[in-house]
Parts: C-alpha cells; structure tokens; sequence
C-alpha cells in the first residue's frame, strides 16, 4: 500500500483497496498517553489535563490516569448494547479505578504501563501482564498474544454488536522479535532487521490463515488502522501524515482517498 516491498500486508492492502484512504490526516497530540486519552474520550485531552506521559509505575503520580469525570467510547457503546473488549497497552492509569474493566470494557487483556518487554510477561513487576486483573505468567510474544486474543473476542462476540480496541505495543522500544519473523529478513541486519520483523508480525494473517483469506467472516464491520509516528531529527513532528485506513462493507465505496481528516493514532511509537 504504501510501497514498501519488504514486509507484505495483504489484509492491510485489501482495507485500503476496499476501504477509503486517508493521506493526511492530524491528531492532537505526538506521543503515547494523551492521544489514547483523547481517542477514548472523543475530546481534547487538554481540556481535562492530559497532555503528558506520567512515567513508569515507580515513579507515576498515584493521581495520574485518564479522568473519572470523563465517559468513554466504550461507555457509550455498553450502553448502546455492545459488547466491548480491549487488547494490548494501556498507559492511561495504574490504580484500580483507571483500570480498563472500570473503563467501560468487558475483558482485558494488556498491560498498563507505556511499554513492556515483548517476551517476558514478569520482565517488569510494576507493569504486569494482565488477563483481566489477574497476572498472566507466560507469554509468547505480545503482538501474537493481543492479536490472538482480539481474533478470539470477535470470534465470540461476531453473532452480536461488538468493540474492540487493539493497541499494540509493537513498534515501541524494547525491539524484540522472534525467530519466525526474524528469517523473513536474514538479508539484514541490526535495528532494521528488528523493526522490519517487528512490522511483519503486525501484517501477519493469523496462524492457519492463508495470506489472501479473511481472517474472520464477518459482513457489517468498521475496521480502521491507524498509525505512524514521524520524527525528524529530535523533533516530533505534530499533526501531519497520520496515515488512517477505514472500512465498512456496504455503506462505503472501496478505492477513495481523503487528504484532509482528523484521527487519533492507534498504533505506537519506535
């Protein structure tokens, strides 16, 4: 899609050439916790005091975490009769209250942290991974594991309305990958060979899925992606070229391209 040879998507590729394209779209913010913050709430996240990062658990503010005084998307679509499930990182609150179950969410699986080694589910004993509120010991690999388990949801979930928000931890630092990634890109070496892996497992269709198959068969569904976080230099770069892929079979004409839009990023920083 966006003519890079090295890592295929086909699922990708296909919600772009079925879906509509949006170039150029803005988010509000540059970086991990306030544009989740705003993405969940469907508002500035200035305008209730969330323009910062609060650091890791040992040292974040007891106070820190998305407002109490805020409804969120999930909310909203509990109540409109949804089922709703969230799948990966969270970084908008340790304490109990900010938890995602608290948050307007049925299951949880993730940690709540702003990062997390991608191997070892005890690798930080103040982020955990977490199945719920219960800590999970093993884990394989945390974009197969959050992918995984998101597939399970809607497998369940897919006869009824359903929401699930999926933010990968994946590309953010540690840069950690797998063997069965890593052999896709033996012809490199060093970080790129990292990243590149790191970006296959995100394309990945699933194991037993063919590269041209849907994942799951399912008609009525909004799927959007979204992601990249652009640097130049030492300087974040705000707004601009936010890619944003959308799909909706039978209400939306395929092959179209936006350039103006305003999104929130769901995808994580290198």
């Amino acid at each position: 899609m966006q003519g890079n040879p090295q890592i295929p998507t086909p699922h990708i590729d296909s919600l772009a050439k079925n879906g509509i394209r949006f170039t150029s779209g803005y988010v509000s913010g540059p970086y991990c916790s306030p544009t989740r913050a705003g993405l969940l709430t469907g508002r500035y996240q200035q305008r209730f005091g969330h323009e910062f990062n609060p650091g890791p658990a040992a040292t974040a503010s007891t106070v820190f975490g998305l407002s109490l005084k805020e409804t969120t998307l999930a909310n909203r679509l509990k109540e409109a009769g949804y089922s709703t499930g969230w799948f990966g990182k969270s970084h908008l609150g340790y304490q109990p209250q900010f938890h995602p179950l608290k948050r307007g969410f049925d299951e949880y699986f993730g940690f709540l942290g702003g990062a997390h080694d991608y191997l070892d589910a005890a690798g930080d004993s103040g982020n955990p991974i977490l199945r719920g509120t219960n800590r999970v010991s093993n884990i394989d690999y945390t974009t197969d594991a959050f992918g995984r388990e998101a597939v399970n949801f809607i497998e369940k979930h897919k006869a009824e309305p359903w929401f699930v928000y999926l933010p990968f931890n994946a590309v953010h630092a540690p840069l950690e990958s797998i063997e069965k990634y890593l052999a896709l890109y033996q012809h490199l070496h060093g970080l790129g060979r990292q990243t590149d892996a790191m970006g296959a497992a995100l394309a990945e269709p699933g194991p037993g899925v063919e590269p041209d198959q849907p994942t799951l068969a399912i008609e009525q569904a909004t799927a959007a992606v979204a992601g990249d976080h652009r640097q130049v230099g030492e300087q974040e770069v705000v707004g601009a070229r936010r890619r944003l892929l959308v799909e909706r079979p039978g209400s939306m004409a395929g092959g179209g391209r936006h350039r103006n839009a305003r999104v929130r990023r769901l995808s994580d920083p290198g």
